[in-house]
């Protein structure tokens, strides 16, 4: 019998720019690494409108780097921190959205933290939101940061 996948979920303000890049970035990068079974990416925003297109920029700034999405914005639900064994927020006003929906009576497995707690020689610790600009190339190179300590991690804490 196999392993359960572990399961990740990304959130940022809208789910139209940054947790959705981050998404199928995880999903391409363990793909990649064979491990596609064992990791499940999904995305949410603390205030997503559901079924807001991800927008343009971020498609196109994966699909310069070989990466397909699809998928459409979704709202974080409480009941997220019950599916999910791991949140991760990409700036400190969605972390702590994130863990006021919690239930503190409700056990759940789930952990919260930034993306980029994972990542290694870096100052920032926010990913900023592009939404408006065109530094879409730069957000993405913070995710790639990120999601590349992640699946480290990932590998050796959970033997994935």
């Amino acid at each position: 019998m196999s392993k359960p996948a572990f399961r990740v979920l990304f959130v940022c303000a809208g789910n139209t720019c940054r947790s959705p890049m981050a998404e199928a970035l995880l999903r391409h990068r363990a793909a990649r690494a064979g491990l596609d079974g064992a990791v499940m990416a999904a995305s949410a925003g603390v205030r997503a409108e559901d079924g807001d297109p991800v927008s343009p920029e971020a498609l196109r700034e994966l699909a310069a780097h070989g990466i397909a999405h699809q998928g459409a914005a979704r709202r974080f639900q409480p009941e997220d921190w019950r599916t999910y064994d791991l949140i991760l927020a990409m700036d400190w006003p969605v972390l702590r959205q994130i863990r006021r929906l919690r239930d503190p009576d409700e056990e759940s497995p789930a952990e919260a933290k930034l993306l980029l707690d994972f990542a290694r020689g870096l100052d920032a610790t926010e990913i900023y939101d592009p939404y408006g600009t065109t530094r879409y190339s730069e957000v993405y190179a913070l995710i790639d940061q990120g999601v590349s300590g992640l699946l480290d991690y990932l590998q050796k804490e959970y033997g994935l």
